[in-house]
This record gives structure tokens, sequence and C-alpha cells, in this order.
């Protein structure tokens, strides 16, 4: 694996509500007005992009980055506002 590095001045002005990965990792993610965790990463296998949450007890949780879950990006707060289905979070210990 390999990175490649660009400067932020070369990278292209994208279209309303699509953001490069670099820009949603470390946002905090808040279910209504509780917070649920950090995104440490984004993968893609081909349906959708899933970001990688890790919750205040370093649990692992993938939510698929779709306009069901994800309700508001402020890239420029680092905040991600989702709406979650029963079970999508499984926040047993």
């Amino acid at each position: 694996k390999r990175k490649i590095y660009v400067d932020g001045s070369q990278l292209k002005k994208l279209p309303e509500n699509e953001y490069y990965y670099h820009e949603l990792i470390g946002s905090k993610i808040y279910n209504q007005s509780e917070l649920v965790g950090i995104v440490k990463d984004v993968v893609n296998y081909g349906a959708s992009d899933i970001i990688v949450v890790y919750d205040n007890h370093n649990h692992e949780i993938m939510i698929p980055f779709v306009d069901d879950f994800i309700k508001d990006v402020d890239v420029k707060n680092k905040i991600i506002r989702i709406d979650v289905i029963e079970g999508l979070l499984n926040n047993e210990d």
C-alpha cells in the first residue's frame, strides 16, 4: 500500500454533497445531539462509500455514506450528523 500526496491547491472543487475522504476523516459523528464517535477511515467495497467510526469504547462502527443515514456534513467544522436505524450502532459492550 502506498500513499500519494497532493497539494490541496491542486484538488478540484467537487459538486455539492461530494467530499474527499480526507475531509471526512477526523469528523465527529452525531446521532441527533449524541456523540457517536470519530471517523477514522473511509472505505469502498463497490456499492457505496462506508465511513469507519470508532466510538468512545474504541469499537468500530461501519456506516454507509448514503442519504438514508447521512443527514448533514459540515466539512469546515468536521461534524457529520446521522439518522440511525435500529441495529446500526450495536452499542453492546
